[in-house]
């Protein structure tokens, strides 16, 4: 297996169980969408393994020789661990899963399988967790270290010196003396979630909870209950209260991104939320206070979308009291030689490397469709794979566009006396990449900066070729491994 890198490759399965087609269908589940999964054949072996790799997550298996389920949960949490434990059973008495909430099981689901849900039910535990975490390393962090140079820290990763960025750092300040929310629009890579982190930071909040949600990379049935939390016994398999991402970040910020892709239906939820300042776990009766900055991000035309019907107009001019603008690195060419010393320095702080102006000007005359992400990808990559203290990143880029051909007649969306609506251009982007990228998905929703589900969507109603030779090939390759 190789060790590229994958949009989700953070999160780490692992699968205790003794049936050999349980656990290679585990595997080829969460595999295909860029998950780490280990594999445990019984409990003894399983504790092993959760001490030496500390998993996101842990699917067990009760009956198993050597050592059951119940008893590697004892031993689990015997060490200090909030890692969720997802009982995967056969056993479907009452006794058997109170034994198992007991063992310090956190949640539960019987054979046979729907793998549909158990995979949804271990990516909301993981989700959870990672949240529930992020909320004590903040409060850790709180102890640790003071914030009277967070403003300097944090508005230092902006980079920009144009008179468009000028007004980006006022809006920032502004933002953070209140509590206003904020909706940040611009392409996908020009760091919109760098802004929200800078407003965050800058806050009086900033000493909370910083929390983030991608609203594409969650099915629908799973982002209502995120959001809002659970009450024990809301719905079948719910055998535990659990808090939503509002009441984790309470009296601090949650970050909203891709807010266009959020179904409608749960964008009236939302703004019932901000205007009323309550939020109802599933299944409960009682509403909870909260206080909540939110920051909102899309990376598509907002008015666009409200006539599209993807988005609420009442929830667009309640998220946009403050409304920032990110322009697009074409559109600001001026601080590309400032943004690749910036990534020079991160990404190698001991060499002694330098662009020629020669090579600059190509870089400003480049269109840079991916923005400053793009830009990022392409320097780290140079400084791995061109070994002398001349770095030459246009020659990394295929198919070398430049800026002058992204001509006027483009910035209108005119091509050949032809105007094009934006999924005709959407459509023709998408392709472009993944067949750049040889039609491998998770790439090319990592390049998108999309999830791989809404890549997969967009394929399917573009309907665009979804296999070339080559990854047939390496699919048939892969089944075989597994």
């Amino acid at each position: 297996m190789t060790n590229s890198l994958k949009p989700n490759s953070e999160i780490k399965v692992m699968i205790v169980d003794d049936d050999a087609n349980v656990r290679r269908m585990v595997r080829l589940l969460f595999e295909r969408d860029g998950y780490q999964v280990v594999e445990a054949t019984n409990g003894k072996e399983g504790v092993e393994l959760y001490q030496k790799l500390q998993p996101s997550v842990i699917l067990m298996d009760i009956a198993m020789p050597e050592m059951d389920g119940l008893t590697a949960c004892k031993k689990i949490r015997e060490t200090p661990t909030d890692i969720p434990i997802l009982l995967v059973t056969s056993l479907s008495d009452v006794d058997s899963i109170e034994k198992g909430f007991a063992a310090g099981a956190t949640d539960y689901i019987t054979k046979p399988l729907n793998w549909i849900v158990l995979k949804q039910r271990t990516l909301h535990l993981s989700r959870i967790s990672q949240a529930e975490k992020t909320v004590a390393s903040l409060q850790q962090w709180e102890q640790i270290h003071n914030y009277t140079n967070s403003q300097e820290k944090n508005e230092n990763l902006l980079i920009g010196s144009g008179e468009a960025f000028s007004e980006i750092h006022q809006l920032i300040r502004r933002a953070a003396s209140t509590d206003a929310t904020v909706l940040i629009t611009g392409e996908t890579g020009t760091g919109k979630n760098v802004i929200a982190k800078a407003i965050h930071h800058t806050s009086e909040g900033r000493r909370k909870a910083f929390i983030s949600i991608n609203c594409a990379a969650l099915p629908e049935s799973l982002i209502e209950a995120e959001l809002f939390g659970v009450e024990k016994g809301a719905y079948t398999g719910a055998t535990s209260s659990r808090k939503g991402l509002f009441e984790l970040a309470n009296d601090g910020t949650l970050f909203l991104d891709e807010i266009g892709e959020m179904p409608v239906l749960l964008q009236s939820k939302l703004l019932s939320v901000l205007e009323e300042r309550k939020v109802r776990r599933l299944g409960a009766e009682n509403y909870k206070d909260i206080n909540v900055r939110i920051i909102a991000a899309t990376n598509v035309n907002p008015k666009q979308a409200i006539e599209n019907g993807k988005l609420r107009s009442d929830l667009f001019y309640r998220l946009s009291v403050i409304n920032i603008q990110i322009p697009a690195l074409r559109q600001r060419s001026e601080d590309i030689a400032q943004l690749c010393y910036h990534f020079i320095k991160k990404f190698a702080p001991t060499r002694n490397l330098f662009l020629s102006d020669q090579e600059l000007d190509l870089l400003k005359k480049y269109s840079w469709p991916g923005n400053v992400r793009e830009l990022r990808n392409i320097i780290e990559r140079c400084i791995i794979l061109q070994p002398g203290p001349e770095l030459q990143p246009s020659k990394l880029i295929s198919n070398f566009e430049s800026k002058d051909n992204h001509s006027e007649e483009s910035e209108n969306l005119v091509i050949e006396n032809r105007i094009f609506t934006l999924e005709e251009l959407e459509k023709q982007y998408i392709e472009k990449i993944y067949n750049q990228l040889g039609k491998n998905q998770t790439h090319t929703a990592q390049a998108l900066n999309i999830s791989l589900t809404t890549l997969k969507r967009k394929l399917k109603d573009y309907k665009i070729s979804l296999h070339s030779g080559s990854v047939k090939l390496d699919t048939k390759k892969r089944v075989k491994e597994l």
